[in-house]
């Protein structure tokens, strides 16, 4: 379907998408390989060669892929959740750390904690504990390696999963240990939940509006809202966190979001060595003066008139993530744990202790979402 699409669009900014599409459908087989069945070195290397050969439509990696899932998959045991399949991501990895928390006491540096290494120790707990109950667990992944964004929601596609949880740790840049700041702030500790919400700008994009058609269709809003809710609740309940920040930390976050977006400003200005100039141009969409149709911007309006942001649960807030947004037909929710900037969290986080507790909160959300049935309207 994207490749039928592409004609239509021609735009840098649709061509970038598809290449992006294109790597994440390529990195979706080779994640759910591993994630289904160890496989041969031979293996490994034969899907390598034949996994750049063309685009596959996502009919056939349903098909070749989530067949496999299903007949190589571990069995789950007897247990509450017993035949539900569940997607677990541990957000960040490998070259992407993700934020990072510097425990400082009189000034001085006592310790340093990558997001990249909390969210796969939370992730492991997790999966023990989903195991335990019964559920078919996968984890996107189980070590230190740089995952491909697109890939990890595509992933929970594939395997046709019946929830996914990408698990990741607040900041703010009051706490980021950059050149750009960095200092101890403590008393801001809050977790929320995130939701796919579509963005007006990437309409325009190949299969964006279908997808979005789809998810209404299905009713995907509702259930990724009570998943988030679920979450959220049992998360916050055992860490004592709150939804949002104090108004005097939310509005020093906005001051120095101000003051960076100067600075970045100031540094564009600069010219940039050619090696950044093409790492920028990877990560980030061309403009595109491509516009939503009038078709597209009432599916858009329908969007937000069928699940307002009055009908979202405490702590639930939207955003047009691309591991939720890969998922399409299914809950998905990204989940921001605690503050890795507040002192007396980062060091709670540095135990396993405590990282089993986030484990548990989140898999009794999983389970209250199961297994309670959801209120009727």
């Amino acid at each position: 379907r994207l490749e039928s699409r592409a004609g239509r669009h021609a735009g840098r900014r649709s061509a970038w998408y598809l290449e992006k599409m294109n790597g994440g459908l390529d990195a979706a087989r080779e994640m759910v390989r591993h994630m289904v069945v160890p496989a041969s070195d031979e293996d490994r290397a034969e899907s390598r060669a034949s996994a750049n050969l063309h685009l596959l439509g996502l009919a056939d990696v349903l098909r070749r892929e989530g067949a496999a899932a299903q007949s190589c998959g571990a069995a789950p045991t007897s247990g509450p959740l017993r035949g539900k399949r569940i997607v677990v991501d541990a957000g960040h990895g490998g070259r992407d750390s993700g934020a990072t928390g510097v425990y400082r006491r009189q000034g001085l540096e006592q310790f340093r904690l990558a997001e990249k290494d909390l969210t796969l120790g939370v992730a492991r707990h997790l999966a023990d504990r989903l195991r335990a109950a019964g559920a078919e667990v996968f984890l996107t992944r189980d070590s230190d390696e740089t995952l491909d964004l697109y890939g990890r929601g595509i992933a929970g596609r594939v395997l046709e999963a019946d929830a996914f949880v990408s698990i990741h740790f607040n900041y703010s840049v009051l706490s980021d240990p950059t050149p750009l700041g960095g200092r101890p702030v403590d008393g801001i500790d809050y977790t929320a939940a995130y939701v796919f919400s579509p963005a007006r700008k990437n309409l325009p994009l190949p299969g964006y509006s279908e997808l979005l058609g789809e998810r209404l269709r299905r009713g995907q809003p509702a259930e990724s809202n009570r998943l988030a809710g679920a979450l959220f609740r049992h998360v916050s309940a055992a860490l004592g966190t709150t939804d949002s920040p104090p108004e005097e930390a939310r509005r020093r976050m906005r001051l120095e979001d101000a003051r960076r977006r100067q600075l970045a400003r100031a540094h564009r200005k600069r010219p940039l060595p050619e090696s950044a100039m093409e790492e920028a141009a990877a990560l980030h969409p061309p403009p595109s003066d491509e516009s939503p149709s009038a078709g597209q911007l009432r599916l858009y309006n329908r969007f937000f008139q069928e699940y307002p942001e009055t009908a979202l649960p405490k702590g639930v807030r939207r955003s047009d993530f691309v591991v939720l947004r890969e998922v399409h037909d299914k809950p998905a929710v990204l989940v921001e744990t605690c503050f890795i900037g507040d002192r007396t969290q980062l060091a709670q986080l540095r135990t396993e202790q405590r990282r089993a507790v986030i484990a548990s909160a989140v898999c009794q959300g999983l389970s209250e979402y199961f297994l309670i049935p959801p209120n009727p309207r």
